[in-house]
C-alpha cells in the first residue's frame, strides 16, 4: 500500500469505521504487528520508558489452523513505536 493510500484508509477508518477502528488500524499500520499479535498484548509487554512493545505471542483460532502457532524464541522482537502509536494502544487497552 502506498503512503497516500494508507492515509486515505486511516482517515476512512477514523471517520466511517466501526468502534475503535481509529485506534486499531493505525497501531497495526505503524507498528507492523499482525492482528493476533496486537490482540495478545498484555500491559507487561509495553515498556513505557523505551516506547517499545515486546511481541512474544499471538492469538489464533484453532478451528482455522491445523497447527498451533506460538512465537518461537528466536522470533521474539521488540518493536520501537512512535509515542502516538503507543498512546493509541493504551486507549485500546483501557476500553477493552
Amino acid at each position: 500500500m502506498e503512503k497516500h493510500e494508507l492515509v486515505l484508509f486511516l482517515n476512512a477508518a477514523k471517520n466511517k469505521g466501526l468502534y475503535l477502528d481509529n485506534i486499531f488500524f493505525p497501531v497495526l499500520a505503524y507498528s507492523g504487528m499482525r492482528v493476533g499479535e496486537f490482540l495478545a498484548l498484555k500491559w507487561k509487554d509495553i515498556n513505557f520508558q523505551e516506547s517499545t512493545i515486546n511481541i512474544t505471542k499471538t492469538l489464533f483460532n484453532p478451528k482455522n489452523s491445523s497447527k498451533k502457532l506460538k512465537k518461537a524464541q528466536k522470533s521474539f522482537n521488540s518493536s520501537p513505536l512512535k509515542q502516538k502509536v503507543l498512546s493509541e494502544k493504551l486507549k485500546w487497552m483501557s476500553v477493552s
